[in-house]
């Protein structure tokens, strides 16, 4: 496993402008999918995370808990897997399992207590950068990950991914700073 040569403590957040071209995709998913939960990070050249999270409640547990003594950000097992040099789809379910380590199931519990459940995260890898986009549902009925990928085989995340890039480098185009 090669991981992110820096190690991350802090996300910051992208400016206003930007998070409301994000919230426009994340609304294009809850119509689409019923995803009521969206984020997006960038990793840019292995040096800082920008950061989006459409639901200020999770964003704050995230930044600010602390689970087994370390900040939720350095022991979250989808931000660990996310951080693999490759592009994959990353099943929130998965990691909910008995079979995963005790502080990995707190913290998708923690998620599932403020209404993040059957989540889904592409991350993907471009140049020396690294995004991600996750979605989530508070419908514990609805299947989020398993029918976007029967749907259409992940294509409307992947579009939805490349959409916030799109946007992040318009903003670099046009240098608009991030934060």
């Amino acid at each position: 496993m090669d991981l992110l040569t820096y190690k991350k403590t802090k996300c910051l957040d992208f400016t206003e402008e930007y998070e409301i071209r994000l919230f426009n995709i994340f609304m294009t998913l809850n119509k689409n999918y019923g995803a009521t939960y969206m984020s997006y990070t960038f990793d840019k050249a292995n040096t800082v995370r920008y950061s989006f999270r459409s639901d200020s409640s999770w964003a704050s547990v995230y930044h600010n808990e602390k689970i087994a003594g370390k900040p939720i950000i350095e022991s979250c097992p989808l931000d660990i897997i996310s951080r693999e040099k490759k592009s994959m789809f990353i099943i929130w379910d998965l990691y909910c399992h008995e079979s995963q380590p005790k502080t990995y199931r707190e913290i998708m519990g923690m998620r599932e207590d403020v209404g993040l459940s059957h989540g889904l995260t592409l991350s993907t890898y471009f140049g020396d950068h690294h995004d991600a986009i996750a979605i989530a549902t508070d419908e514990k009925k609805n299947d989020l990950a398993t029918n976007i990928l029967l749907s259409d085989n992940g294509l409307s995340l992947k579009n939805s991914l490349l959409e916030c890039r799109k946007e992040l480098f318009e903003a670099f185009k046009n240098n608009i700073t991030l934060v």
